[in-house]
């Protein structure tokens, strides 16, 4: 009986925090329906950033989910321990999408230059948009990176760098990704 209750009082105190930031972000974020923040997530929304939750999403603990211009997210959204999901310029992402532990989307990567002589520089960010249809599963310690589009009905193996587009209706795998199976 005591499982039982610990599970409830942990479920009662995810929508009570996705309650919190609900308020805390008023004009910033567009929710529909109650959803779960876990323990210590990290979700932020900076400056004129948005965030847009078309239904219920689950974010498990010390996830991360930060929007400093556009991020929208749609139903059945489910991401793992210690994923991370950082929108610097525009990322959209489908219906029935479950993201893994330990994975990273961005949408920006660092601009550099190298300058006097053997010094490089860092200014600022290169961004591209992402977007990631509807039915994805996104396994663990993957990698998505600037620019890409990932397909409807597909499945990102573990330890996978998504680099470019991947198309509709098919398994991807390796560094970088190549095509094992059509669906």
């Amino acid at each position: 009986m005591q499982l039982i209750y610990k599970n409830y009082l942990k479920g009662a105190l995810g929508i009570f925090r996705f309650q919190f930031i609900r308020l805390f972000f008023f004009r910033r974020l567009k929710a529909k329906g109650l959803s779960f923040v876990g323990n210590k997530v990290s979700f932020f929304i900076q400056g004129k950033g948005k965030m847009v939750l078309n239904g219920k999403i689950s974010l498990n603990d010390y996830s991360r989910i930060h929007s400093t211009s556009y991020l929208e997210v749609g139903k059945n959204f489910y991401m793992n321990k210690f994923a991370c999901v950082i929108a610097f310029d525009s990322i959209k992402i489908g219906d029935n999408v479950s993201i893994g532990q330990f994975t990273t989307i961005l949408d920006h990567d660092h601009a550099y230059e190298k300058k006097d002589g053997e010094n490089i520089h860092f200014e600022g960010y290169n961004t591209s948009p992402v977007t990631i249809g509807n039915n994805v599963w996104i396994a663990n310690h993957c990698s998505v990176l600037r620019g890409v589009n990932i397909g409807n009905n597909v499945i990102v193996g573990a330890n996978t760098l998504v680099h470019k587009d991947v198309p509709d209706n098919c398994v991807v795998m390796g560094v970088p990704y190549k095509i094992v199976k059509k669906i």
